[in-house]
């Protein structure tokens, strides 16, 4: 990296001194008259200097008496040598181009008159320029580290002249200690005294630089000192709680080492169990706490019935994976006081917090005695009632207009009474309740105007499931989510203009779809479950009559690293308004995240076939119930091998941990005769399906898949040359997978799987029951091959890679498919029809003075030449001929005014008088394109001039253009000179890719 420019005034300090003083100019004293330079200073400007750059020097010299100042520079390079200018009263100097490493500038400064100095004692200043020069620090790898252990840092430098380091810590304290002055040793010795973080910045210069942070560069780490976790405390936010079943307090737990200091690197979970009757967060007495960072908080409610001090316990207390604890775990508790609740306040509440005042709206109020925590008093604590004086004042009234009531509220027996909105009179509607020894309590309402719906809000929250669920699909698929697994619930809340929620003024319904490529997102409803689709309306959400919302829940199966945007979409006939039947044309967005689920199970995976004497990766992997990864590091898997195969070291059982990911991996040798063997896992701590088995046949060479062999045949001998398939558009090729041995012959009892995927998805593949997507899976069952289609798009390329999924150990194969535009045997035309305009008949005309017989132009290169690179059509010029007799296949005679084209030495003809398509006579005539989808479902649509597509929905269309108008005398013109683009839009599959191929046509 560049670095900034770095400067200081005053005399210079070189290192290398004997060298140095052998280069610099000899010694000699300043002469004692005046004029003389008496101070100088270097001056550079300021900011990044890159490897490559330059930096140019202004030296200014303080005189006494008046002279004329000369100047001398001198620069130390990055391969230590030192270079110098001629004195002169230049008082500029520019670095040469800069390489990684470090400059030392120097300038000296002396009057015309005085003599020149010597042995580096003259008049100068200096600047030290670093390029590219950075400093690293190591840290000890730590995990657990008791204070008073003495730790060892290393430094390292680059691109700086004779470096020297310091090294600074900041310890748990706050205060900062250096290492002392810098030192040009990189091993420094910490003693961390305290329990806590530690913050360590390295600093390194060069030699010579002066002794700041401003010359030097920096490097930073952290490290913390702490003991083994060794004891767990818990402490309380209050120390006294309401027996009213709702007041709740805060308790934390913290993992502490034996000298009391909170280990901050603790993860791990604790068991804390209450007095019967308080409850944790779970709704029980008993709850398990996941420590993070060596604490852990949860909330616990009091009961109705507990008086006095209750002590809070802990047990249990373990670490993950990879962690640890002392040998002897100290329990702490802490103890709350609980008290009698008593009536202290009155709680007033609205049933909503906003009210229309479009018309006098009602909202209902409610009293309620409360205790001194705030909570509704329980039923039975007093047999007293309170006459409460409810005021009313602002945006809103009581019945009939008055502003003030009386209400009667016990303990159990709150009243309720409505309150009305003022028609349109917005603002805040205030309620103030009081009553003798009560404190007052109010609340407030908020009268507004609100318009007629127009949009959504969505909100969202997270849950998790209490029990594992089964959830239906259809009959015949279903998946199931274990507990624990996340659940995400989303709100859909009918919205005016200004945002304000607005009732529906008749069932809204919104249809749900996402864009999610390889997650699996459903809508659940109880045990019900549906995929949310890219398109349509499967799935439904609808805010009913009169209400303002709509609820629904979503879960996921597989799953994709980024998230999903959920879409809303009003269906056709919502409205917004009955009165006026305005539509509600709306759509909301949304996300969805996709999320694993618990540890569940463990999967065993590698190949189920294996040549004799050969070896193969098994792989367990810990999963969630619907089988995607999860990351469980350092779990214990056993793995077991039984049969004709041991692992790689000769045993039958061996353990590994898991990774990262959750992953553990064993290799096998199968034995040299054929058999079969099964390798098991079973994985610790147990899960709920903690073990998996896979079983392989060991099979001769012959009879084992070792490669993959590929063959494509496409439209031409020479559409593939061995590595790539050049495609034109719209047309297909053929590619064969066989499954070969080690010398290549196919085995023809091979049962496999192989993925076929496509690195551009306008490049489609198909099979005999038609088109699939990228990534599918091929299986093959007894047999040695497996073919798919390759069906031409967009024009580019693409990568077709098929894999063999059963066994990995096998390599895949691969091609480039290069597609071109449409080629012109894609085509055909499209003419007139009617008399004539058949296939097969004939009619006798003159070209170029001959009388030859012309077939009916059926091809597009009949009448016109065609450039696939550029897509160009240019349209011959006709011959118009009256009166020519056509005879057909069937001997019928017609006479007709043709159009004729000579075209590579033969004739071809159109017969006019004809509307394309309807056979009937027109006073313009037309030959034209005909495009047609060679796969079934799939459509074609064209369109001029950059016009509006026709909206087909069939396999073929047609483009046209004039060629010839028909005068009021009976004669022909031939058209003057255009040209047009006709676009052709072909929807290969009904979900998959459109592709759109320009097609130029021009008529002379």
């Amino acid at each position: 990296m560049a670095k900034n420019i770095s400067r200081k005034a005053g005399s210079l300090t070189l290192g290398s001194a004997m060298l140095l003083m052998s280069m610099i100019p000899a010694a000699s004293a300043f002469a004692a008259t005046a004029p003389a330079v008496v101070s100088v200073t270097l001056s550079s400007e300021q900011g990044t200097v890159a490897v490559g750059n330059t930096v140019s020097f202004t030296a200014t010299a303080v005189q006494s008496g008046t002279g004329t100042p000369l100047y001398q520079f001198w620069y130390e390079g990055v391969n230590g040598n030192w270079h110098s200018t001629s004195w002169s009263t230049s008082n500029s100097f520019s670095l040469p181009p800069l390489k990684q490493g470090s400059y030392e500038v120097v300038v000296y400064a002396k009057d015309k008159g005085q003599a020149i100095p010597a042995n580096s004692e003259g008049t100068n200043s200096n600047q030290f320029v670093n390029v590219d020069s950075s400093a690293t620090l190591t840290a000890p790898t730590l995990t657990n580290v008791a204070p008073g252990t003495t730790l060892t840092f290393t430094a390292s430098s680059k691109n700086l002249t004779d470096p020297v380091y310091q090294l600074w810590i900041q310890s748990p304290d706050g205060n900062w200690f250096a290492s002392g002055d810098y030192q040009s040793s990189p091993t420094f010795q910490v003693t961390a005294a305290l329990a806590g973080d530690y913050h360590a910045v390295l600093y390194a210069k060069d030699l010579n630089a002066p002794q700041t942070a401003a010359f030097s560069e920096y490097s930073k780490a952290t490290f913390d000192a702490f003991g083994q976790a060794a004891a767990v405390k818990l402490s309380a936010t209050s120390s006294s709680l309401v027996a009213d079943g709702a007041a709740s307090d805060t308790i934390t737990a913290m993992v502490v080492d034996n000298n009391g200091n909170t280990v901050g690197n603790f993860n791990g979970t604790v068991t804390l169990t209450a007095p019967s009757g308080m409850t944790f967060a779970n709704g029980s007495d008993t709850t398990t706490l996941t420590i993070t960072n060596g604490t852990a908080a949860v909330t616990v409610t009091a009961s109705t019935s507990l008086i006095g001090s209750e002590s809070i316990t802990t047990s249990g207390l373990v670490a993950n994976s990879g962690e640890s604890t002392a040998s002897v775990v100290s329990y702490g508790s802490v103890t709350v006081t609980t008290v009698s609740p008593v009536a202290t306040e009155l709680l007033v509440s609205a049933a909503t917090s906003t009210v229309p005042n479009n018309t006098s709206t009602s909202d209902t109020v409610t009293i309620t005695l409360g205790d001194q925590a705030g909570n509704p008093l329980p039923t039975g604590v007093t047999s007293t009632f309170y006459a409460v004086t409810a005021d009313v004042v602002g945006a809103g009234t009581l019945s009939g207009g008055a502003s003030s009531t009386t209400e009667f509220v016990g303990d159990g027996a709150p009243a309720s009474f409505t309150v009305y909105s003022e028609p349109d009179v917005a603002g805040s509607i205030g309620i103030m309740a009081s009553a003798q020894n009560l404190a007052t309590g109010t609340t407030t309402i908020e009268a507004v105007g609100v318009g007629q719906a127009a949009q959504l809000g969505v909100s969202s929250t997270t849950g998790t499931l209490s029990a594992a669920t089964t959830y239906t699909v259809s009959s015949s698929s279903s998946f199931t989510l274990a507990s624990g697994t996340t659940e995400t619930t989303y709100t859909v809340t009918l919205e005016d203009a200004a945002g304000q929620a607005v009732t529906a003024p008749s069932a809204e319904t919104f249809y749900l779809t996402d864009n999610a490529t390889t997650g699996m997102a459903y809508v659940v409803n109880g045990t019900s479950a549906t995929l949310i689709p890219q398109t349509g309306d499967t799935v439904a959400v609808t805010v009913a009559t009169n209400d303002t919302t709509a609820t629904f829940t979503v879960v996921n199966t597989t799953t994709q690293a980024s998230p999903a945007t959920l879409t809303l979409t009003a269906e056709s006939g919502d409205v917004a308004n009955v009165a006026t039947n305005a539509p509600l044309s709306t759509t909301a967005s949304t996300s969805y995240m996709f999320v694993t689920g618990p540890a569940y199970q463990l999967a065993v995976t590698g190949t189920e076939s294996i040549a004799e004497g050969k070896s193969a990766t098994y792989t367990a992997q810990v999963e969630d119930s619907v089988g995607n990864a999860v990351a469980d590091a350092n779990a214990v898997v056993t793995f077991t091998i039984t049969g004709s195969g041991t692992f790689a070291n000769g045993a039958t059982t061996l353990t590994e941990l898991t990774n990262a990911s959750g992953a553990a991996s064993v290799t096998v040798d199968a034995a040299t005769s054929a058999g079969t063997y099964t390798v098991s896992a079973t994985i610790s701590p147990s899960l709920t399906e903690p073990t998996s088995a896979v079983t392989a046949t060991v099979t001769s060479p012959a009879a084992t898949v070792a490669e993959l062999g590929l063959s494509v045949v496409g439209p031409t001998a020479n559409s593939y040359s061995g590595t790539t398939l050049t495609l034109p558009g719209l047309s297909s090729a053929t590619a064969t997978i066989t499954e070969e041995n080690a010398i290549q012959a196919g085995v023809s009892e091979a049962t496999d799987n192989l993925n076929v995927s496509t690195s551009n998805g306008d490049v489609v593949l198909a099979t005999n029951s038609g088109v699939i997507q990228s990534g599918t899976t091929l299986s093959i069952s007894g047999a040695e091959t497996v073919s798919f289609e390759v069906v031409g798009g967009t024009a580019g390329t693409a990568t077709v890679t098929v894999t063999d999924t059963s066994d990995p150990s096998v390599a895949p194969v691969s091609f480039t498919v290069d597609v071109q535009p449409l080629a012109s045997s894609t085509m055909s035309a499209a003419n007139e029809s009617g008399a004539g305009n058949v296939s097969g008949d004939t009619a006798a005309v003159t070209v170029n003075g001959k009388a030859v017989t012309a077939d009916y132009a059926a091809s597009v290169t009949d009448f016109a030449t065609y450039n696939q690179a550029t897509g160009e059509f240019t349209v011959l010029t006709p011959v118009i001929e009256p009166s020519v007799t056509i005879s057909n296949s069937s001997g019928v005679v017609t006479t007709a005014t043709v159009a004729v084209w000579e075209v590579a030495g033969s004739a071809y003809y159109v017969a006019l008088d004809e509307t394309p398509g309807t056979g009937a006579a027109a006073s313009t005539d037309y030959v034209g394109v005909t495009i047609t989808s060679p796969y079934s479902g799939s459509t074609v649509e064209m369109a001029v001039n950059s016009g509006a597509y026709d909206g087909n929905s069939v396999t073929t269309d047609s483009a046209y253009v004039a060629i010839a108008t028909e005068n009021s005398s009976g004669t022909w013109t031939v058209a003057p000179s255009q040209s047009f683009v006709v676009n052709t839009k072909v929807s290969l599959t009904t979900n998959g890719p459109t592709v759109v191929y320009p097609v130029l046509m021009q008529q002379p």
